[in-house]
């Protein structure tokens, strides 16, 4: 901690209060308000010779300060929070959530749509320390899957959404409330009866909400409060835009996993003690490559009705 310190105190910090003042940070997830607040903390003591916060001001801690940390940014007399090994400390978190861009940029994109960086798929494995090669290779696949996925979605219409070749399609349907919610989240099947056809909309909700949102919710402690998880938007155009969202959720948190956590056992979640990021990864990517195809084939089906 302390040569960082020195190399910081005497050099970088001198840069902190133009790039707070040059840059517009921004966030819409709750979880990394803490950051958000240490952010405008830092900005209001500028120009300060103080070594301390005052004992009046409000520090963030949570999600701020990691524990090991805490001895070093709390003063054991006073209980004061120093400000040098605190900026530190809020420059490491603002580094992770942008990472994950659950803090990004004024004026930047926070997330890909389908259309913007498709056709360039290493464009976030770029951002992989070259270290870490099981991380860059999982990053790497995921951009590829996405591409072929998203390609294969291109023009999509709120119709062929919706559509249902059979008469007992399991899909999305308007409440009472108006809110498109999924007829069954796991469709049952039987011995003597086909398993149900699913909609293309069934099927992108499950690649989004019930399978990359769940992950997020279940394997990772910073997941954002996702409302109701039986809720879909009822238009394709919408219906993209959410699984584009979802999946860059899931994406930009194994991109802040290096190679020794994603071999790790997870530690939390419904799965085994031995159920590791790595086998998270690989069984998210083997049901976007199900579902994918059945989407394929769905939108096949449509344009050749009555061929």
């Amino acid at each position: 901690m302390l040569a960082p310190r020195g190399s910081y105190s005497h050099h970088y910090r001198r840069g902190l209060p133009k790039l707070l003042k040059a840059v517009r940070f921004r966030s819409s997830n709750d979880t990394f308000k803490p950051v958000m607040d240490a952010l405008d903390l830092l900005k209001r003591y500028d120009g300060s010779d103080a070594g301390f916060y005052a004992a009046v001001e409000v520090v963030p801690l949570e999600h701020v300060v990691p524990e090991d940390w805490r001895d070093a940014v709390l003063d054991p007399d006073s209980g004061l929070v120093e400000r040098i090994p605190y900026e530190l400390c809020v420059l490491v978190a603002l580094r992770q959530a942008i990472r994950r861009r659950e803090i990004w940029v004024e004026g930047h994109h926070r997330c890909d749509i389908p259309g913007i960086a498709l056709h360039d798929p290493d464009y976030r494995v770029h951002r992989v320390d070259m270290t870490d090669p099981a991380s860059r290779d999982i990053l790497l696949t995921f951009e590829h899957a996405r591409s072929r996925l998203f390609g294969r979605l291109e023009g999509l219409t709120d119709a062929e959404y919706h559509w249902e070749p059979v008469s007992d399609c399991v899909g999305l349907r308007p409440g009472d409330d108006g809110v498109f919610r999924v007829d069954a989240v796991f469709p049952e099947s039987s011995p003597d009866a086909p398993d149900p056809v699913t909609t293309i909309a069934w099927r992108i909700w499950h690649i989004g909400n019930l399978c990359l949102r769940g992950y997020v919710i279940y394997f990772f402690d910073d997941a954002p409060e996702f409302g109701d998880r039986d809720a879909w938007p009822g238009t394709a155009k919408e219906g993209l835009q959410a699984l584009a969202e979802d999946w860059e959720h899931f994406t930009s948190r194994l991109t802040a996993l290096d190679d020794e956590r994603l071999l790790a056992p997870i530690g939390m979640g419904p799965a085994d003690s031995t159920y590791t990021y790595l086998k998270l990864a690989l069984h998210a990517l083997v049901e976007v490559s199900h579902h994918g195809g059945e989407i394929g084939l769905l939108r096949d089906l449509y344009i050749r009705q009555g061929v």
